[in-house]
């Protein structure tokens, strides 16, 4: 079973995708201090599993909230981290968001695929679904583009989209062809910046 965190948005999703195609789901809003575990714990009480039933996480990679990428990713790494405690394997993967919404194009098409950005931007890249239905092919970087005025905001993810970008990190693997390094996908400097230390005082006459 592979548990799905995505926590790059103003949104939480937590999946629960089965072999059998099955996938579960629960998304709303984040807020400060929410828990993508409490969350994964709930989807498996309610189908009676539990961790130990889960053989991969596939995590989020961003773009999109600096905190929020951060929150999913730690998630992931202490639920592999537990495991390893355990003496259990848990393999840990990432997919990019907009590697997520590129399964929404029809075989053999190609487009634009973008999200929000902040700062009056969107983050945009072009992608390519295989005739075939394989797996998105990314056609170029991802780069910022400015929001057009009045643009809604962008719905959460849809749980099959996010389900199909996670099972397709998981067959490529942590190291595999294609595979995504579960690390941030961070296109831009974040906004806060490293405080500077003061100057010393200037100092008096001796």
């Amino acid at each position: 079973m592979i548990a799905v965190i995505d926590t790059s948005s103003r949104m939480l999703s937590c999946l629960l995708a089965e072999q059998d195609g099955t996938v579960h789901a629960v998304s709303q809003r984040l807020a400060r201090g929410q828990a993508a575990l409490a969350d994964l714990l709930g989807l498996l009480a309610g189908i009676e599993r539990s961790l130990d039933d889960v053989t991969t996480v596939a995590a989020c990679t961003g773009p999109g909230s600096f905190t929020g990428i951060r929150v999913g990713l730690a998630t992931a790494y202490g639920m592999q981290r537990a495991a390893a405690g355990s003496r259990r394997d848990l393999v840990v993967v990432g997919f990019t968001q907009l590697a997520a919404r590129a399964w929404q194009l029809e075989p053999g098409t190609s487009a634009e695929v973008s999200c929000d950005a902040q700062r009056r931007e969107r983050y945009r890249q072009q992608w390519m679904r295989p005739a075939d239905g394989g797996p998105p092919v990314p056609l170029d970087a991802i780069s910022t583009i400015p929001r057009p005025a009045g643009h809604p905001e962008d719905p959460p993810l849809d749980p099959a989209w996010l389900a199909s970008a996670a099972i397709a990190a998981a067959a490529a693997g942590p190291a595999g062809e294609g595979a995504m390094l579960p690390v941030a996908t961070y296109v831009r400097a974040p906004d806060a910046t490293p405080s500077r230390p003061a100057a010393p005082a200037p100092r008096g006459p001796t």
